[in-house]
C-alpha cells in the first residue's frame, strides 16, 4: 500500500519546522484543516496556553476551553494534534500513545504529528468504519506556484518521452517545434483551469 500523503500549507510547514528546530522547549497545538475529495489538507496550527518544558507539554482542559475564546470558530476545523520533541527525535513516547487513545474516544478520525529538528512523524488514526492507524504518512506541500511548476515539469517529461519513442526529426528540432506549438497553450491551460487549493 502506498504511503498516505497529507497536503500541508507551506506556511504551516514552516511554522512546524521553526517550532521544532529553534527552541529547546517542547510545545503543542492543534492542526486545522479539512478532508476534501478524499484528500487531507492541513492549513494552520492553533497554539493554546500550556505548561512547557524541555521534555513535556501539558495542555489542560481549561487551556482547551480558552482555545475557543482565543480562536473562535477556527476550532471547528481541528483535525489533528501536533507537538515538538525538541532535540529528542521523532518517536511516539508512552505519553503520546496514551494521549492518542484518550483523545480518540471522541473522534472517529484524527491526525497526529510529532516533530524534532524539522523532521516529522505522522500518523492517521481512523475509528470508523473500522479501527486502523496509518503510520509513516508524508507531507505534500500544497501551493499554487509549486503545483504549476510540477504540472509544467510533468508536461515536459511526457513530451520528451514522446520524442524518444519515435517521432521523426532530430531531438532538437522536435523539442523546438513542440515548444513553439504548445508552450503558450500549456500556460493558458494552466491558468484557465483555475485553482481551487490555497497558497
Amino acid at each position: 500500500m502506498d504511503k498516505i500523503k497529507i497536503n500541508i500549507a507551506p506556511v504551516l510547514l514552516t511554522k512546524l519546522n521553526i517550532l521544532s528546530s529553534e527552541y529547546s522547549m517542547e510545545v503543542g497545538g492543534y492542526l486545522t484543516g479539512e478532508i476534501k475529495n478524499n484528500e487531507i489538507y492541513l492549513k494552520d496550527l492553533l497554539i493554546p496556553n500550556q505548561i512547557i518544558s524541555p521534555v513535556s507539554v501539558n495542555i489542560s482542559g481549561q487551556d482547551q476551553i480558552n482555545l475557543r475564546k482565543k480562536f473562535g470558530d477556527k476550532v471547528k476545523n481541528i483535525i489533528g494534534h501536533w507537538h515538538s520533541h525538541a532535540s529528542m527525535g521523532c518517536f511516539w513516547s508512552g505519553t503520546d500513545e496514551a494521549d492518542m487513545k484518550n483523545i480518540m474516544t471522541i473522534k472517529n478520525f484524527f491526525i497526529w504529528v510529532v516533530s524534532s529538528k524539522g523532521n516529522h512523524l505522522i500518523r492517521i488514526s481512523q475509528r470508523e468504519p473500522f479501527y486502523h492507524d496509518f503510520n509513516d504518512c508524508e507531507f505534500y506541500v500544497k501551493n499554487l506556484t509549486l503545483d504549476l511548476i510540477r504540472k509544467r515539469m510533468d508536461n515536459l517529461i511526457v513530451k520528451n518521452n514522446e520524442i524518444v519513442t519515435g517521432e521523426e526529426g532530430s531531438e532538437e528540432e522536435l523539442i523546438e517545434n513542440k515548444n513553439k506549438r504548445e508552450y503558450n497553450e500549456d500556460i493558458k491551460e494552466d491558468y484557465m483551469e483555475g485553482y481551487t487549493g490555497w497558497k
